[in-house]
């Protein structure tokens, strides 16, 4: 599997990914919150290796401003 530079040293592959969404899921979990259906789907895309973290953050960003604004 080829890496691209958009991934840092701990999220270069699918499994690396997984497991940190898996880390925030649990800690998500332990504060009582839970992620709605558009922020799990940009989620897979990530661990997918189709979109970084920062490109994820700006769109959950980007829908929350417009929706609040």
């Amino acid at each position: 599997m080829s890496t691209t530079p958009q991934f840092g040293p701990r999220e270069k592959t699918r499994a690396q990914r997984q497991a940190l969404m898996d880390r925030a899921e649990a800690w998500n979990t332990r504060q009582d919150r839970q992620l709605g259906s558009f922020a799990k789907e940009l989620c897979q895309r990530y661990i997918a290796g189709d979109m970084s973290l920062p490109q994820v953050i700006a769109e959950v960003e980007h829908i929350h401003r417009s929706l609040y604004a």
